[in-house]
């Protein structure tokens, strides 16, 4: 999700398309999220962003943000939410897109995804291309080798624990976010991604810079 500082002039993504309207965005090193949807945000997404690299972290964006150096950050809102909850309650940071999603949050209903902003066709894949981690998230993993049997016992088991009643009570205490997926959806992205066209990933690698 990105997000602006209240002083920040754009009062929503569209805003940052306008002559004049523009917002300094804090980020991290080659390979880090908000560095790299920063960059998706300002080339494919056509927003008036200037990008300022090396931050060594949420701590220091966070600081950034406060003293005025930058105006806002890609950020996970479930980080947001653990790490600066009064701010965000307060509504001290203003939310301008939504990134990783299908559809818009309910919480976030006038806040557009990153699908919605893409200008044409070719800017919607290289985004579909960038959120393909998004949504395979952190995959389990078994060693190569392993008994199918046993791999799909285990799948099951992995699947049953996160429809479990003490389970989700405790993530929803906890308040992580909850999305699992299976085996069957994961191997669906992994095709997908190497089905990339060649000229999808040759323009996402001019965009995203893979070194420091």
């Amino acid at each position: 999700m990105g997000r602006c500082n209240l002083h920040c002039a754009a009062q929503n993504a569209l805003d940052l398309r306008k002559a004049g309207v523009s917002a300094t965005l804090g980020s991290g090193t080659p390979g880090s999220t908000n560095l790299t949807f920063a960059l998706m945000a300002r080339d494919v997404l056509g927003l008036n962003l200037k990008i300022v690299r090396g931050y060594p972290g949420a701590p220091a964006l966070t600081l950034g943000m406060q003293s005025g150096e930058i105006d806002g950050q890609v950020v996970l809102l479930s980080s947001l939410r653990a790490t600066q909850r009064g701010m965000w309650e307060t509504g001290q940071f203003r939310a301008l897109a939504q990134f990783g999603r299908m559809t818009r949050l309910p919480e976030l209903k006038d806040v557009p995804t990153g699908r919605e902003l893409a200008a044409n066709a070719d800017g919607a894949a290289l985004l579909d291309f960038a959120e393909l981690p998004f949504f395979m998230s952190l995959p389990v993993l078994g060693p190569p080798g392993m008994n199918a049997e046993r791999a799909r016992a285990i799948e099951a088991a992995f699947v049953a624990m996160t429809k479990d009643a003490a389970f989700v009570a405790e993530a929803t205490r906890l308040e992580i976010d909850l999305s699992p997926i299976d085996g069957a959806r994961v191997l669906e992205l992994l095709r997908k991604a190497s089905a990339t066209s060649k000229a999808v990933i040759a323009r996402y690698n001019e965009i995203v810079p893979t070194g420091n």
